[in-house]
């Protein structure tokens, strides 16, 4: 990415737009979700991971706030969320995971149950020890489209 002119422009980057930052400011993360409800078409529930860090009240969220960068397949799906440059994992407040409607709302829940890994990438691009694992069973829905799964 860098080598081909892919990353933004701003020094840092900042994850305030959707453009393509140095691949280091991003938490690299695998979910665990299943749709309880059938989608229909072009519409769908997704889910966004959420983090927020200890000296902020911002959400930086994966999707970017386009709902079509949501996830919406069941098996266990990576992602990641763009961060400010340097963070790291001890300035992590919460993860949280959001459900995101794409098109009309079917309905349909959705239930995380894991994320099997976090990890940042080091200064030499390679991905360093995962510091974060959960394992539960939260439901999102319409009445209840977001909720913290793990917090500091």
């Amino acid at each position: 990415m860098l080598r081909e002119g892919k990353i933004e422009a701003a020094s840092d980057g900042t994850p305030a737009t959707p453009e393509v930052s140095d691949q280091r400011n991003y938490l690299y993360a695998v979910l665990e979700k299943t749709t309880q409800a059938p989608n229909s078409g072009s519409s769908w529930a997704g889910v966004a991971l959420g983090v927020r860090l200890v000296n902020g009240d911002t959400v930086y969220l994966s999707h970017h706030t386009d709902p079509t960068w949501s996830l919406q397949r069941d098996d266990p799906a990576a992602t990641t969320v763009e961060l400010p440059a340097g963070t790291t994992a001890d300035d992590i407040a919460e993860v949280t995971a959001h459900r995101i409607v794409v098109g009309t709302d079917t309905g349909a829940a959705v239930r995380v149950t894991g994320i099997q890994r976090a990890f940042f990438l080091g200064q030499d691009y390679l991905p360093q020890e995962s510091f974060l694992s959960w394992n539960g069973d939260v439901a999102l829905d319409a009445a209840t489209p977001s909720a913290v799964l793990w917090r500091r």
